[in-house]
């Protein structure tokens, strides 16, 4: 029951029902499929000499936009929700905020890459750590801060001690 259209290149469709609508795509099963398993986890290339065109990405952009994603739980339609349940955003939300980076689409609208949604939540983590580490070095800056308040403090006590002692040297006299 595998189908790849004759007018399509590329194509491979496996399992039953299994429809091929583009080239260049590889399916699997239909959409009573639930589970794709295997003893190794899905490698995919990232060789920096096999890549070009960097674009250098701001973390905090990255986490505005990944604030005001609507995250939930969910099930695709005609799977058992009590079996096979996801978290996560939705794909149009995805590639509202990610889908173009100035030079080019990135994903779809129905689909997340796998490798798109690490990259994103990599720097995302990035962003995050950088500001862990800009808050350390405020508190440290706080905690220096907050001593010299308090030696500042003492002499002032110390001040208002001995001008006490004046005034009530000039009262004797």
């Amino acid at each position: 029951g595998a189908n790849v259209s004759r007018t399509l290149n590329n194509g491979t469709a496996i399992g039953n029902g299994a429809r091929v609508d583009a080239s260049n795509k590889i399916r699997l099963g239909n959409t009573a499929v639930t589970v794709i398993e295997g003893q190794v986890a899905f490698t995919f290339p990232s060789d920096k000499t096999k890549k070009e065109n960097f674009q250098p990405v701001d973390g905090e952009e990255v986490l505005g936009k990944i604030r005001g994603f609507e995250l939930s739980s969910w099930n695709f339609i005609g799977h058992d929700p009590k079996k096979f349940r996801h978290y996560g955003p939705m794909a149009q939300d995805f590639f509202a905020a990610f889908g173009h980076d100035g030079l080019g689409q990135i994903g779809s609208e129905t689909t997340i890459s796998s490798g798109d949604l690490a990259g994103i939540l990599m720097i995302a983590v990035q962003a995050l750590e950088k500001r862990t580490a800009e808050l350390k070095q405020k508190e440290a800056q706080i905690a220096v801060l907050e001593s010299k308040v308090e030696e500042l403090k003492a002499k002032h006590a110390y001040f208002e001690t001995v001008a006490a002692r004046l005034e009530a040297l000039q009262l004797r006299q």
